[in-house]
């Protein structure tokens, strides 16, 4: 009886030990050691990829890393995760870029195209666009990383880059209320709505601005408030 409970004993630890080695194995074996980034737009420094370093690969969620990657860099736009057994990490980053400043009275915001905050500057160095909205924004409640998810904001935000593709560089923006997206070009102006929709707004502007294109004339004031565009030369 002995006998048999010390070979069972001596049994259960050999069998412990082997299992401690092929963890310890498998665990230096797929543990990270190279981490890469893939970047179109040549990204810097991306906060927080070291933290990954030495973690198991097997174990290693590429879902959760994204989010956590994109969360601690503000001007990473989009990240995918690519695992390479047995032990490499592939980052594939875009960035974004800046579409427009908002003047927040002491100072200006950065913003994505999709309202994201990349960054807070003293002046507009970047000679953006410039947002003037109806009311300040709290630098306690917004901070970089944030997304500014007002409506009102993000059609302003949508037709400057609509207005760029028409090449109609905009100057200055001004948000007076929801009815009240007032951009200006140079001497000339377009006024948008939250009223109607995006896409018929862009179509409508595009329509002109190519008719006038053809026809040869230029406008000073254009208003899509309203059923029928209201065109002033």
């Amino acid at each position: 009886m002995k006998s048999s409970r010390k070979l069972k004993y001596l049994t259960s630890l050999v069998l412990a030990v082997i299992l401690f080695l092929v963890f310890v194995f498998v665990d230096k074996y797929f543990s990270v050691t190279n981490i890469t980034v893939d970047s179109p737009d040549n990204a810097g420094m991306i906060f927080g990829l070291e933290d990954y370093r030495h973690s198991n690969l097997v174990l290693l969620s590429t879902d959760e890393m994204a989010k956590t990657l994109k969360k601690q860099n503000p001007e990473v736009k989009e990240v995918s995760v690519v695992k390479v057994y047995p032990q490499t990490v592939i980052v594939k980053i875009s960035l974004y870029k800046p579409l427009a400043a908002v003047d927040n009275g002491d100072g200006y915001l950065y913003l994505s195209d999709d309202g994201r905050i990349l960054n807070r500057s003293s002046k507009n160095s970047l000679s953006l666009p410039v947002i003037h909205y109806y009311q300040k924004l709290n630098q306690y409640l917004f901070v970089v990383g944030d997304w500014i998810n007002f409506q009102d904001m993000n059609f302003a935000l949508h037709f400057i880059k609509t207005m760029s593709d028409l090449n109609l560089a905009v100057d200055q923006v001004d948000i007076n209320g929801a009815d009240m997206i007032l951009c200006k070009i140079g001497n000339r102006q377009v006024v948008f709505t939250t009223e109607k929709s995006t896409q018929l707004q862009d179509y409508e502007l595009e329509q002109i601005v190519r008719q006038f294109k053809i026809d040869g004339k230029e406008f000073k004031s254009l208003d899509l408030r309203f059923e029928k565009p209201v065109v002033k030369f």
